[in-house]
């Protein structure tokens, strides 16, 4: 059924045919039609021939932007949070622990540790201890705990040398054992620096910017276990960066010194473009209001690269002291010039003279390998004049 609209006479360009609409009335054409159908049109006010505007009531106001804040946890989350806290607080009175114990036992006697990596291992605990207790409310407790788990910690641990600890320390069986997975195929294989160079940037870049760009920081925070185990692949990821470039712990393959720079530039300019991201778009949206997420940023920022400052000092120290150890001794001291009158052992005179170099001046002379001849009898000496 096909019928006219009524009162149409005033407008000669709605004049056409129009399905039944059933037992509606039929819709005036001057009133416009809701705005959830032509919201954009009706906004405009140009909908309609010969101009006008939307009414008053069609008129939406566009919501601001917010900022939400992340809620604490529920009742209960609260229970499961503060057991993986724990977790962290333990581990690293354990990891303290088992180090001291290795470092004192009898095996050890008459072995000599550096203090250094003793106070680097006890440092690095600490640090894993303190990144459970420091709140991640507001933003920047979250960055602070963050730089000490996944950034201060995993470097002092590679600078105590843990792995070089236990090979020393354990008995034979489990000694075998760590030195057989050393050797083995597969980690000659994932050593390689053309093979985990990359596997490096991209466990320690890509998971920060997962992480802060992506709706995982939200449900981080929503839900602990789901934070435990991305703080867990973030320390990991850390602690095979700092291993790879200041480790002490022995490995098939050593980066050198140009690749090892390359890979912190790398890693270092990742870290400062997402703090810049975070400061210039405030993200994560759901970390808190503006400022607390630009002074996180901030702290991220400063840091990150003062943590990255200390790595690049570490392995300029790396190069420095492997170039020592090619020299050969005494190079660049002044040779030392030794006069030895041959056959005597009196003060130098116009004899021949032998000159040796500091290597050399330090050994005794040797013996001649054959005696002087027996002077014949009755006939002089070769000396005697």
């Amino acid at each position: 059924m096909v019928r006219r609209a009524a009162g149409l006479g005033r407008f000669p360009g709605l004049r056409r045919a129009v399905p039944a609409q059933g037992v509606a009335a039929a819709p005036d054409p001057v009133r416009r039609r809701p705005g959830a159908l032509r919201h954009r049109l009706e906004r405009r006010g140009g909908g309609r021939r010969g101009g006008g505007t939307c009414p008053a009531a069609d008129a939406r106001p566009v919501p601001a932007r917010r900022h939400p804040t992340v809620t604490p946890h529920p009742a209960e989350h609260a229970t499961t949070a503060a057991s993986v806290n724990g977790w962290l607080v333990l581990l690293g009175a354990v990891g303290a622990s088992g180090y001291l114990i290795g470092l004192f036992q009898p095996r050890r006697r008459n072995r000599r540790w550096p203090a250094t990596r003793t106070a680097c291992a006890l440092a690095g605990c600490g640090a894993v201890a303190s990144a459970a207790v420091v709140p991640s409310h507001p933003f920047t407790g979250h960055v602070a705990g963050h730089l000490l788990l996944t950034m201060l910690a995993p470097l002092l641990l590679a600078l105590s040398a843990p792995v070089l600890l236990a090979l020393r320390t354990l008995p034979p069986a489990p000694r075998r054992a760590v030195t057989a997975v050393l050797r083995s195929r597969t980690v000659r294989t994932v050593t390689r620096p053309a093979v985990l160079a990359p596997l490096v940037v991209i466990l320690q870049v890509g998971g920060l910017f997962a992480f802060y760009l992506t709706p995982l920081f939200a449900l981080a925070h929503q839900h602990p276990m789901l934070g435990a185990l991305v703080h867990l692949h973030m320390f990991l990821a850390g602690y095979l960066f700092s291993w790879y470039l200041v480790g002490r712990d022995p490995r098939p393959h050593r980066p050198s010194t140009v690749l090892a720079l390359g890979v912190l530039v790398i890693v270092a300019v990742s870290h400062d473009v997402l703090a810049k991201l975070l400061y210039a778009r405030q993200l994560p949206t759901t970390a808190g209001d503006p400022d607390q997420i630009r002074a996180g940023a901030q702290l991220l920022y400063y840091g990150g690269t003062a943590i990255e400052t200390v790595i690049a000092v570490l392995v300029m120290a790396d190069w420095y002291r492997r170039g020592a150890r090619r020299r050969p001794r005494g190079q660049d001291l002044p040779e030392a010039t030794v006069v030895v009158r041959a056959g005597s052992r009196a003060a130098p005179d116009t004899s021949p003279a032998i000159t040796m170099s500091t290597s050399t001046a330090r050994r005794p002379l040797s013996r001649p390998k054959c005696s002087p001849r027996k002077p014949m009898s009755g006939g002089p000496t070769r000396n005697a004049r």
